[in-house]
């Protein structure tokens, strides 16, 4: 079984490595000549509050508005494999690998904003980072406490953002220890449809099949938001009904990438090094 799944895991993977080659050779080129510029480096360490602030934001945001899994394994491992201890290590060997991408990751943004490496703002980073993952895994399987993980997500936030480095690591620690003694009852007929429906979406992807894509989206688009009720007045003013209705039918996540591309704007503008003004 799971040698099967580790093939189908590289065939994906050379799928869209093949379909999507030129955009990874764009961004070696992009990451080779950037080397050549290492002032901008200067101005992240700089502005290093800018960083934190934008790292913070962006665990908040996907903590409040995320709906599917941090920790993602293949549908067939779920149904093959439920309750048997093999499907715990693999979700626990997912965990691990999720750690090393995030030590990486905070490993070079410390190098980044610091010119001698500072530890105590790697480890802050790091288990800022390992607390967001358990609070999203907990938060996606368990409901009935979502403002308290909520709550417990904004105070490591405004911790990282406060720059308290050796407060916030014991703070992340003590948290840590906390959510690992509350045990979490996993929704596996919650996790099985949605591994099931992010496979179909990445075998597309990796495929670059546009048209099963297309589908996918409409199939899963929400049609009970399409339900608006007015007044039989309202229908005076056709097209201000039309425009209002358009806006309500919005999706959630384009209203999300509006505010992103808004704030994005405004921290551009008011950036020194980014504005030019």
């Amino acid at each position: 079984m799971m040698p099967l799944l580790i093939i189908n895991k590289v065939k994906q993977i050379k799928e869209l490595l093949v379909n999507y080659i030129y955009m990874f050779v764009i961004l070696i080129i992009l990451m080779l000549l950037s080397t050549r510029y290492t002032a901008v480096f200067c101005y992240f360490q700089e502005y290093s509050l800018y960083v934190d602030a934008a790292i913070s934001c962006v665990l908040l945001l996907t903590c409040l508005f995320r709906k599917s899994a941090i920790i993602s394994i293949n549908s067939a491992s779920i149904f093959y494999l439920h309750g048997t201890k093999a499907l715990k290590r693999i979700i626990t060997a997912k965990h691990f690998i999720l750690l090393f991408a995030f030590t990486v990751f905070a490993g070079i943004i410390t190098t980044i904003l610091f010119t001698n490496f500072n530890l105590w703002y790697f480890l802050h980073l790091l288990t800022t980072f390992w607390v967001w993952v358990q609070i999203t895994w907990k938060k996606y399987h368990i409901s009935r406490k979502e403002i308290l993980l909520l709550l417990l997500c904004l105070a490591i936030c405004i911790c990282f953002v406060l720059s308290c480095n050796i407060v916030g690591t014991v703070i992340n620690l003590l948290i840590t220890l906390f959510l690992a003694s509350w045990k979490t009852e996993i929704n596996w007929l919650k996790y099985y449809e949605d591994m099931k429906f992010s496979y179909k979406v990445q075998a597309a992807a990796a495929r670059k099949d546009f048209a099963a894509m297309q589908t996918i989206a409409n199939e899963s688009s929400v049609k009970d938001k399409y339900r608006i009720n007015f007044s039989v007045g309202s229908f005076r003013c056709p097209l201000l009904t039309k425009s209002i209705i358009d806006t309500l039918r919005t999706p959630q996540r384009v209203w999300l990438i509006a505010i992103f591309t808004f704030c994005l704007s405004i921290f551009t503008y008011y950036v020194p090094f980014l504005s030019h003004h």
